[in-house]
């Protein structure tokens, strides 16, 4: 029972960790403490070795038996047994806006990003992207510039250190969320305040980071601001907005402070993402295509994503 439960809770720790490890830790603390008594009493043997020998023998023959001819060679199963242990993708279909601070469109693409659950999962998406190689999402083209590496994150549960992008065409997405500066106040020569407007969908997340120089004081979201998030060496504070399908426009206020007077270059950037898991009607054909390749011993959440970046 020990087992099945950090089984399950490994499969859900990224790619970059090796779960067996920690599994083949908790097995052997746990034999040792159950077996640890038996030793003295294997010493008083006449024949010592000869019983070490077939009890080494024993585990060899019996753990070739497992791996060869039943399921436990497999980490992986379908519901089929009625104790499914499945390998999980989050796999959304995105398309990424970019602006510049004119509000000129200063880039775009679309992809699929596919978030690494475990240390497994890399096999299984190279044989969904064949014969595209996925790119690892720290190596994308917008990891350098943009907050979180341009990747449509809905949760912080999603910063996790391994994952993948492979380009492909825009999908379809309706009900996009927009954020709309309302006001920019000059408070002094060295703070700042905006104004935001944000409309659209009920599953959004915003990441709002400072530029060099440049640090947030305030907001009126919470009373204190929390500490930043910090992923792939790059600081941002990450809001996750979810509400019901009815919802009045979402006011947002920032304090900036420059350290700079007089401060010429631009202050924050912000990214908005809106994700929707429910249309799963809407999703494209390549996109069906796709998910229609995963094995019966995974599990997909699929999503279709918009990801906009402003910088002001």
């Amino acid at each position: 029972m020990v087992v099945d439960v950090f089984i399950s809770t490994a499969g859900r720790s990224g790619g970059k960790k090796n779960p067996d490890v920690m599994v083949a830790i908790i097995c052997s603390t746990f034999t040792f403490f159950t077996t640890s008594y038996l030793t003295p009493l294997v010493i008083l043997f006449k024949k010592c070795k000869n019983f070490l020998v077939i009890l080494f023998a024993t585990y060899i023959i019996t753990r070739f038996y497992f791996i060869s001819f039943t399921h436990y060679g497999f980490p992986y199963r379908d519901d089929k047994s009625g104790d499914p242990r499945v390998q999980r993708h989050y796999i959304t279909h995105s398309i990424r806006t970019l602006y510049d601070k004119q509000g000129d469109i200063r880039y775009t693409d679309s992809g699929f990003w596919f978030l690494e659950m475990d240390r497994n999962a890399r096999k299984t998406i190279e044989s969904l992207t064949m014969p595209e190689e996925p790119i690892p999402q720290d190596e994308n083209i917008l990891c350098k510039s943009e907050v979180f590496c341009g990747l449509p994150l809905l949760s912080a549960r999603q910063l996790l250190p391994g994952g993948f992008w492979v380009p492909g065409p825009a999908p379809v997405v309706r009900e996009i969320g927009h954020l709309k500066l309302v006001l920019h106040e000059k408070l002094t020569t060295s703070r700042h305040r905006m104004h935001f407007m944000i409309t659209g969908n009920y599953l959004m997340s915003l990441n709002i980071r400072p530029k060099e120089s440049v640090t947030l004081e305030s907001w009126n979201l919470t009373p204190r601001l929390p500490p930043e998030t910090v992923f792939n060496k790059q600081k941002c504070y990450f809001v996750m907005i979810t509400h019901g399908l009815e919802h009045e426009t979402i006011n947002i206020t920032l304090t900036l402070k420059t350290a700079d007077e007089d401060f010429k270059r631009s202050l924050i950037d912000v990214t908005l993402v809106t994700t929707h898991f429910e249309h799963n009607k809407e999703h494209t054909s390549i996109f069906a295509n796709l998910l229609g390749k995963l094995p019966s011993w995974t599990y997909a959440v699929p999503s279709v994503a918009s990801l906009k970046s402003w910088t002001f």
